[in-house]
């Protein structure tokens, strides 16, 4: 499984549309099918209950085709569901970390885009969060270093905010006013970075867009 995580995290194809997530999709699609068929597994029926909900939603799409490829998707994510076994973690997020190495070279030395191998820095960002998170559990501190990297020349503020979310519970955990010394420093960095105005057009678009879908939210989609 840890050369999997690898895999997934460099994988990239330039000559491809969605150079960054086909190839992932495909490899997906390559793997799991067979992992589903030589490894024992557990609750294969809620996730077969859970597809088969998502399946009949095609009744009634606008647009079958991407319908039927998000199912598609769904299907693979659900097979990795199935497959996970809590001790894959370990190896699953080493060898996610060492993928990061690779994407944190790229970044630092300019090559490729701001997404490295994933080509969007939101991407990148998304799976650098959990897997620094991660192997500071597990006491990989020399690991984890790129994966803050990661953090940090992409500067997405989900992952960041994911990021010092798991700060502050682990903090909690330890000491309540280490966790409240903790959330009221973030709070300041918060703070001043909304007051230099830093990427708050791209925030307001993003709230506009999110009103706009739960406005017209209904049961059927």
């Amino acid at each position: 499984m840890g050369i999997l995580a690898f895999a997934l995290t460099v994988l990239v194809w330039p000559p491809w549309y969605s150079a960054a997530t086909a190839p992932r999709w495909a490899l997906l699609a390559l793997v799991v099918p067979v992992l589903l068929l030589i490894r024992p597994r557990e609750h294969g029926g809620t996730a077969v209950a859970v597809l088969a909900i998502a399946a009949v939603s095609l009744l009634w799409t606008s647009n079958l085709f991407n319908g039927l490829d998000i199912l598609f998707k769904l299907s693979l994510l659900a097979g990795v569901v199935v497959l996970a076994r809590p001790e894959d973690t370990p190896n699953v997020l080493i060898g996610m970390g060492y993928g990061l190495v690779l994407n944190a070279g790229l970044l630092a030395y300019g090559l490729m885009s701001d997404g490295a191998t994933f080509i969007n820095r939101n991407f990148l960002a998304e799976a650098g969060a959990p897997v620094l998170v991660g192997l500071l559990c597990l006491k990989q501190y020399l690991l984890a270093f790129p994966a803050a990297l990661c953090l940090v020349l992409t500067g997405t503020r989900g992952a960041l905010a994911g990021v010092a979310a798991a700060s502050i519970t682990y903090a909690w955990s330890r000491s309540r006013a280490l966790g409240i010394l903790l959330i009221f420093g973030i709070v300041c960095i918060a703070i001043a970075t909304v007051s230099t105005g830093y990427r708050l057009e791209s925030a307001a678009i993003r709230i506009a867009v999110w009103k706009d879908a739960l406005a017209n939210l209904s049961l059927v989609g």
